[in-house]
């Protein structure tokens, strides 16, 4: 393994680009989650949080099973 230090959990905000119209999943199949895989090719889902005006997704609290490199 690359390293042994593992990153406490956290909160990842994805915003998509201002004027471009650009929208998250689909209006008919809101898929609003992100899919972390581990080293062992083990996957977890985190649900995420539409803002208020559709522009982002906010994942609260995840333990994505990052590792510092040594």
């Amino acid at each position: 393994m690359a390293g042994d230090t593992a990153f406490e959990p956290v909160s990842v905000t994805v915003t998509l680009p201002d004027g471009r119209g650009l929208l998250f999943g689909m209006s008919t199949l809101a898929d609003n989650q992100l899919t972390v895989q581990n080293a062992a090719g083990e996957t977890t889902r985190y649900p995420g949080s539409l803002s208020a005006d559709g522009t982002s997704l906010t994942f609260s609290n995840g333990d994505h099973s990052c590792r510092a490199p040594r």
